[in-house]
C-alpha cells in the first residue's frame, strides 16, 4: 500500500499494550491505576513531561475499566510500565509490519498503520494466539468445480493462547458496555474489538474480531488529513462494523470465545496503584512457539521521546 493507506490507530493501538502486560503478568482485571486527569508524566531531564487527558472516573481504576471506556490517562501510566519497545515487539508479533516508533504514546496510536495490518494482527486474538499472514487469494477454481490452486498457510504460535484469551475478555467488554458497545444493534452475538479516534478525528476506526472473522473499519480521507468534525470511532465504524458482520456470518452458528487460564503475577509498575494477586491456574505453555520458523520482523530505530500532544481518547 502507498504511504496514503498507513493512518494514525488511535486508541486501537491500546490492544497491544494490553497484551504486552497481559504477557508480563499483570490482571488487567484486579490492576488499577489513577485515572485522574490530565496526569503529567516526566520524559527525562532537558525534556517536557508528557501531560495527558483522560476518560476516567477520577479515582483509581482498573485496566480492563480503561479499557472500556478508552482512558488516555490509564493508559499512558501502563505505557510507561509495560515498556514501549514491547509494545511494539507485541505489535509486530501479533501482525503489524510498519516500522512503530518505541515511544510512550505509541499506546494512544502515534504510529502508522494499514488496516489490513490492524485487521490480522486482531485475527491472532481470535484464533488463540496463532497469527497467519493475510491472504488475498484462498482458492482458484476451475470450470466444473475442481481446484487447480490453493495456497498453503502456516499459523505461528505468536502469543500464549492464556493471553489471546485475557485480552478477548477486556476487549468483549468493550464490544458489549463500552466505546464499542453501538456493535450490539446489529450483531448481538459475541465479539470483541477496540475503537480509535485520532486527534481532531482526522481518523477514526473500529477493529474488531469473532471466534470466525476479524475485520478493521477505517474512516477518513484517503489523501489528507482532514478534521471530522467530531466524528469517534464507536460511533460511526462500529455500527458499520457490526452491519457487515451481520451479513457475513448470517447464516453461520455463532460461537462465544473459548476461555483459556493465564498465571498472573504481582504487578509492580511504578505508576500502578495496586496490583494483582494469582487467581487462575498457569496456561500449558508461557512460551511463544513457532510451528514453522517465520520471517523475523525488521525492529525501528526508537525514538527517544514522545509527542506531547496525543489522539482523542475513543
Amino acid at each position: 500500500m502507498s504511504s496514503c493507506h498507513n493512518r494514525q490507530p488511535g486508541s486501537s493501538m491500546k490492544t497491544f499494550v494490553l497484551a504486552a502486560a497481559v504477557e508480563q503478568g499483570m490482571n488487567p482485571f484486579s490492576t488499577y491505576y489513577s485515572s485522574r486527569s490530565p496526569v503529567t508524566i516526566p520524559m527525562g531531564i532537558g525534556a517536557a513531561p508528557w501531560v495527558v487527558y483522560g476518560d476516567g472516573y477520577g479515582g483509581t481504576e482498573s485496566v480492563a475499566s480503561a479499557t472500556t471506556l478508552s482512558d488516555n490517562a490509564v493508559y499512558a501510566q501502563l505505557s510507561m510500565d509495560v515498556g514501549p519497545q514491547n509494545t511494539v515487539d507485541m505489535a509486530h508479533r501479533m501482525g503489524i509490519t510498519s516500522p512503530l516508533d518505541a515511544v510512550p504514546s505509541i499506546a494512544l496510536g502515534t504510529s502508522l498503520v494499514t488496516p489490513l495490518e490492524m485487521a490480522n494482527a486482531y485475527a491472532t486474538l481470535a484464533s488463540g494466539g496463532v497469527y497467519r499472514p493475510a491472504q488475498a487469494i484462498v482458492k482458484v477454481v476451475l470450470p466444473g468445480g475442481k481446484i487447480d490452486w490453493q495456497p498453503s498457510t502456516t499459523g505461528y504460535h505468536r502469543i500464549s493462547a492464556g493471553v489471546a484469551s485475557t485480552v478477548t475478555q477486556v476487549l468483549k467488554t468493550v464490544a458489549n458496555y463500552g466505546t464499542g458497545s453501538k456493535t450490539g444493534y446489529y450483531f448481538p452475538y459475541p465479539r470483541a474489538g477496540k475503537t480509535g479516534t485520532t486527534d481532531e478525528s482526522c481518523d477514526v476506526w473500529y477493529v474488531g474480531y469473532t471466534p470466525q472473522l476479524s475485520a478493521a473499519i477505517w474512516m477518513g480521507n484517503m489523501k489528507s488529513n482532514l478534521p471530522m468534525n467530531s466524528a469517534f470511532g464507536g460511533d460511526y465504524c462500529a455500527p458499520l462494523w457490526a452491519k457487515f458482520f451481520a451479513l457475513a456470518l448470517k447464516n453461520q452458528s455463532h460461537p462465544d470465545f473459548t476461555q483459556v487460564s493465564w498465571q498472573f503475577k504481582p504487578w509492580t509498575g511504578h505508576y500502578a496503584t495496586t496490583w494483582s494477586a494469582p487467581t487462575s491456574t498457569p496456561s500449558p505453555s508461557t512460551k511463544s512457539t513457532p510451528t514453522t520458523k517465520p520471517t523475523p520482523t525488521p525492529k525501528p530505530k526508537p525514538t527517544p521521546t514522545s509527542p506531547t500532544k496525543p489522539p482523542q481518547p475513543h
